[in-house]
């Protein structure tokens, strides 16, 4: 990651796919396709729904 050292926390709450982030470019950044980064997302990670 391009963070600096000490910039996150343990607890901190962190945006992995959003507004600033679509599954898409997350997939690109992975190596991946945006189907496969959906389906690994187990039941820990909180989901809200739009639209």
């Amino acid at each position: 990651s391009a963070l600096p050292q000490g910039k996150l926390g343990a607890g901190d709450l962190v945006e992995l796919l959003g507004p600033s982030q679509s599954v898409d470019a997350a997939a690109g950044h992975a190596g991946t396709i945006g189907y496969e980064i959906l389906t690994s997302l187990g039941p820990r990670f909180h989901r809200r729904y739009t639209g």
